[in-house]
């Protein structure tokens, strides 16, 4: 029996791969360099974020921290890890439809910013007025910059639209 709907004529890529793949000067594009530069200046902030977090968390207040136990730090790195899973579930299609590629990812970026910010201002109302519910409220707000920020690894994979195949392959081998 016959299917009415007709054949694409195309090769399909992954059956038939090129024959050859795409050099430097073919690879280093303004799309490729732009992801790369931004996925580069991404990964180092939140290396420097991830590094600094806990470290933060656990150092005694009268030196820059927060002073927290190491169960206190498990329930805020959870509560963290929950928290970006959610946001990323229920926010990262929404805003990138709403924004674009571009500004959402702009967006993320800038709340690095905030991010490191709170650092100084967690220490110094937990100096002043201890640890209170108005900490825990900047923790939270921390922790929403952080999942808001995170959400620019999935833009970042958005800069790059369908690249030709060969540089597709190129890139990834």
């Amino acid at each position: 029996m016959k299917s009415d709907t007709p054949r694409d004529s195309t090769p399909d890529p992954i059956a038939s791969p090129p024959k050859k793949l795409a050099t430097i000067s073919e690879l280093l594009t303004s799309r490729v360099l732009v992801a790369v530069t931004n996925y580069a200046v991404l990964s180092l902030v939140e290396i420097a974020y991830t590094t600094v977090y806990p470290l933060f968390l656990s150092t005694p207040i009268q030196v820059g921290g927060l002073g927290f136990s190491p169960p206190v730090i498990g329930y805020i790195l959870s509560f963290l890890g929950i928290a970006r899973g959610i946001f990323h579930l229920f926010f990262f299609v929404r805003i990138h439809n709403r924004w674009g590629t571009k500004i959402a990812f702009m967006s993320g970026m800038a709340l690095g910013v905030p991010i490191f910010i709170l650092f100084p201002v967690m220490n110094v109302w937990a100096r002043e007025r201890g640890v209170d519910t108005g900490l825990w409220v900047l923790v939270v707000m921390h922790i929403i910059c952080s999942s808001g920020f995170s959400l620019c690894y999935g833009r970042i994979l958005l800069l790059v639209k369908r690249p030709p195949l060969c540089v597709l392959i190129s890139v990834h081998i």
